[in-house]
This record gives C-alpha cells, sequence and structure tokens, in this order.
C-alpha cells in the first residue's frame, strides 16, 4: 500500500500537511485581502464610469476627430493653464468623447471633448477607495516593500497550493467523493469538504495568479527563466537620444507616421512627454479601441519625430512573447469580456473562502481543545 491507495501512512504525506498548515495560517490575513480586493478591482473600469460625468449619447458625438490633437490639446490647455497634459484617450463604446488627463490637485483632471475639439464635460477621476483598493492588491499599501512581500506571498502560496493537493488526496476508492461537498454531514465534516472541494477546483486560477505575480514583481528574473526554453524578442529596448535644438514636431505629426506604419491601425490613445529623456508613446488599436491586448505601442523622440520602436502586444514572436503576453490577459481577466470578470471574481473570492473553512478546520482540530483545557 502506498499513497495512491493509502495516502495518510506516508510520511512526506504528513510532511506536506504540516507545511499545508503552517503555511496556511501564515496566509489567511493575506489572501483574504487579496481575494476580495481582487474580485472587486476587476470591475475597475465599470465602477470609474459610474462615477464620470454624463456625456452626450453616442449618437449625437461623433468618434472621427474634425480637428487635430494639437487643437484639442490647445483647448485643454487653455481651460486648465499651467497643468501638464498626460494622456489623451480615443473614444471607447459608451464613452463617445476624447478624454484628456492632466494634474490636479488631489486626484487626476479629465476633461472630456467632442469631435470639434469643443469640451463638453470635466471631472476629477479616479475613485479614492478604488485606488486604494489597488494599492492594497498590488503593494500592501506599503510601496516597493510591499511589492516585495507580495512576491513572497505569491512563493508561499505556491507551496501550499502544492502541498494542498498532496493532501487532498484521499486514495484511489474515494476520490471522487472528494470532488463534492455532502450536505448531509455535520458542519464540521461539511467545513472540511468545502475546504477541499474549493482547493481543487480552483487550483488552476491559484497556481496561475501566484505565478503571474511574481513575473509582476520580479519581471527580469522570470524573464531570465522563461528564456532558458524560449526567447523573448517582442520587447524593444527603446532608447531616447539626446534631444536636438529646434521646434517640436506637431502631435499630428506623430499620428500621420503611426498610421504609415501600421495603416490599418487606429489612434486608441497617446502619453505626452514632459522631459528630454521620455519618448512620445503612441497608443494604435488593431481592432477595437480599448482592446488592450492587441493594441501596438509606438515610441517617438520628442525633439526630432524619430520612431523609437514598437511593441506590439498581442503579437507573439515566440513562446516567450505569448507567455509574456498571457501574464497580463490572465491575472486581471479585465481585458476578455464581462462574462470572464464575473468568473475571475468569482474564482477571487475562493481565497477568502479557503482562508476561513481553513481557520475553522484548525479551531476544530486544535484549538478548541487547548480552549476547554484552559
Amino acid at each position: 500500500m502506498g499513497f495512491l491507495d493509502k495516502p495518510r501512512g506516508v510520511w512526506w504525506r504528513r510532511a506536506s500537511f504540516q507545511i499545508h498548515l503552517w503555511s496556511g495560517i501564515a496566509l489567511a490575513l493575506y489572501v483574504l485581502a487579496i481575494g476580495v480586493s481582487g474580485s472587486i478591482i476587476v470591475f475597475n473600469g465599470e465602477i470609474e464610469r459610474w462615477y464620470q460625468p454624463p456625456l452626450p449619447s453616442a449618437g449625437s458625438v461623433t468618434t472621427t476627430a474634425r480637428v487635430s490633437v494639437d487643437a484639442m490639446k490647445a483647448t485643454v490647455e487653455g481651460r486648465f493653464p499651467g497643468r501638464k497634459i498626460y494622456y489623451m484617450r480615443t473614444p471607447v463604446t459608451g464613452r463617445p468623447a476624447y478624454l484628456f488627463v492632466l494634474e490636479g490637485k488631489d486626484r487626476p483632471k479629465g476633461a472630456f471633448l467632442d469631435a470639434e475639439g469643443r469640451i463638453v464635460a470635466e471631472s476629477e477621476l479616479g475613485v479614492p477607495w478604488l485606488s486604494w483598493l489597488e494599492r492594497l492588491h498590488g503593494e500592501l499599501l506599503a510601496g516597493e516593500s510591499g511589492e516585495t512581500a507580495n512576491g513572497v506571498g505569491a512563493l508561499v502560496l505556491l507551496g501550499s497550493c502544492l502541498t494542498g493537493l498532496i493532501v487532498w488526496w484521499p486514495g484511489v476508492s474515494s476520490w471522487r467523493r472528494a470532488l463534492w461537498v455532502d450536505l448531509s454531514k455535520g458542519w464540521r465534516r461539511v467545513t472540511f469538504d468545502l475546504h477541499g472541494a474549493v482547493g481543487l477546483w480552483t487550483l488552476a486560477w491559484l497556481l496561475m495568479w501566484a505565478t503571474t505575480t511574481l513575473y509582476f514583481v520580479w519581471p527580469k528574473h522570470v524573464k531570465s527563466v522563461i528564456e532558458l526554453a524560449t526567447p523573448i524578442t517582442g520587447f524593444p529596448e527603446i532608447k531616447v537620444p539626446p534631444p536636438t535644438v529646434g521646434p517640436l514636431p506637431s502631435l499630428e505629426s506623430f499620428v500621420t507616421r503611426a498610421n504609415q506604419i501600421y495603416p490599418d491601425d487606429r489612434l486608441a490613445g497617446m502619453v505626452f512627454s514632459h522631459d528630454d529623456d521620455d519618448a512620445v508613446m503612441l497608443q494604435m488599436a488593431r481592432r477595437e479601441v480599448g482592446d488592450f491586448p492587441h493594441t501596438d505601442f509606438l515610441y517617438f523622440d520628442r525633439t526630432t519625430g524619430e520612431h523609437l520602436g514598437t511593441y506590439r502586444r498581442g503579437v507573439a514572436y515566440s513562446l516567450g512573447d505569448r507567455l509574456i503576453w498571457l501574464t497580463h490577459v490572465l491575472h486581471f481577466g479585465n481585458d476578455l469580456g464581462l462574462g470572464i470578470k464575473f468568473l475571475w471574481a468569482f474564482m477571487g473570492l475562493s481565497l477568502p473562502a479557503l482562508a476561513v473553512t481553513g481557520l475553522v478546520m484548525y479551531w476544530n482540530r486544535y484549538l478548541s481543545k487547548r480552549w476547554r483545557m484552559l
């Protein structure tokens, strides 16, 4: 009799149980916060739109600009003198206006323009409580130290997942029963079954979230590991040359140049440059505007207009490029449609469910006995 038949008699199964137990206790509050915050911020686009001002209906505002980007930018600068403009977004589905993002006192300011270049609405951008959740999820409210802690938490979560799979295995004769929860049993047994079933059915998502978090925290190290098996070729190194003296190219000239390079693309957005060592970046949509997994990012020298390089997101030159692209798409799930967002949010709640059921099991098995002794 071995692990497949009588797993509880194998010593390394017992060792895995101890690792799973104590790593789960250590991670309980962490996965509770990460799971709840992640399940909410997957809808960050919808939440932010709820807080934005009402705009003219899609039928009354054309999405084809009748003035240049330079003219729109000049209008915004005239309305908000002295404020830096960071970004311009072209109209997307449900938001038929050009959005210019500029610095504000507490939050970024947004100016919405129609195709004639007229400001039709303005508002503060961002939602304070949502921004707080995003910082909690991405950096545990602790900046770079919090990002590193997130990476450590992902490593521990990976170990907990793998040991949890070993602990879950009940044996050949009864593994099918362990796939489900028998609600006819007592609440202690239901808690036990629920912990195992939730962990098993969401294992793929947990492993994906943990591994993609490692990439976000330590991208260079993860890329070096990937490149041991497959090259990563689709990420150009953008080097901005020393600035030249003379008048700056018009913003519209960058758009014209981008359209010459990729005639089938449409302008989706523009990141403005304010420093000599920054490039002007244009977002060019290969499909629908707002479909960022399939967007080209073109970089230009702000003083000469020279094309410095392009990152074609979603174009896989190698398996390594595809893996890097998938890290963003799979981790966040907010570029794959509303249905996937609800699925990702539901799966994200498995983390707090595992934390709660695990702590209840620990109470039932150990802490309650100690409590009665005291």
